[in-house]
């Protein structure tokens, strides 16, 4: 099989630099991002990995929408690893302090913004595989289950804002806003995250999924495909 090309958003940070070390031990070409291209320190650390030679990097800023399209030219899948999340306001002024005014503009905006930008922009370019790095913070529904499905067990963003965790919220508001923006552009979703700690964070940063295939209904794949489906887009290409 044709190894294919991976577009990685936000290629040098702990999640994305592990993503890009294994996809190209797997033989994979890859665009990487970086806010600032300029840190030669990073990019001349990315390239000195086995088979660097097959990764070349962009800069690109998921609230500058103009910076995102040359990265995904020709790109067969999309890796979103920028979205980290946000603890501070504007001002510094942390998170919790805010009203929800400010917590909704300064901290969960710019994530479900960027966000858009990104799959935007692979609508654009015809870029249909998208898989977008997120955390467990949208999988508490309130009350609590004994037995939770990532899929079907949604955290309730209102209710976060109302705790003040606008840093949870965010992810929530921008999971319910990616499926929406797929479901309705014919995008087919991954969304994962890790639940475990592990000095490697690329071994087990998806163990669990939420799924959206051919944007017609919301499954989740056997559990034996979950790692497989990190760098080996057999599945994906399926569509």
């Amino acid at each position: 099989m044709e190894k294919k090309l991976l577009t990685i958003f936000g290629a040098s940070g702990l999640v994305g630099s592990s993503i890009l070390r294994e996809a190209l031990d797997k033989g994979y070409h890859v665009n990487g991002t970086l806010r600032d291209i300029e840190k030669q320190d990073r990019i001349t650390r990315l390239k000195s990995l086995p088979s660097g030679n097959n990764a070349d990097f962009f800069s690109a800023d998921m609230a500058e929408i103009s910076s995102l399209d040359n990265p995904l030219i020709n790109s067969d899948a999309a890796i979103i690893c920028c979205l980290i999340p946000t603890y501070k306001g504007f001002d510094g002024t942390p998170a919790k302090e805010l009203d929800d005014e400010r917590g909704y503009n300064e901290i969960i905006k710019p994530t479900v913004d960027g966000c858009l930008n990104i799959l935007r922009a692979a609508k654009r370019n015809n870029v249909k595989n998208i898989l977008i790095c997120s955390s467990t913070s949208s999988t508490n529904p309130v009350p609590p289950v004994s037995i939770k499905n990532e899929l079907d067990h949604w955290s309730d963003e209102k209710e976060q804002c109302n705790s003040k965790k606008y840093t949870s919220a965010a992810k929530t508001y921008m999971e319910k806003a990616a499926f929406k923006f797929c479901n309705e552009n014919n995008l087919w979703l991954f969304i994962g995250g890790s639940i475990s700690k592990t000095s490697n964070p690329a071994a087990k940063i998806f163990l669990f999924f939420k799924a959206s295939y051919n944007a017609s209904s919301l499954t989740i794949p056997p559990r034996a495909e979950l790692i497989r489906i990190k760098f080996d887009l057999q599945m994906l290409n399926e569509s």
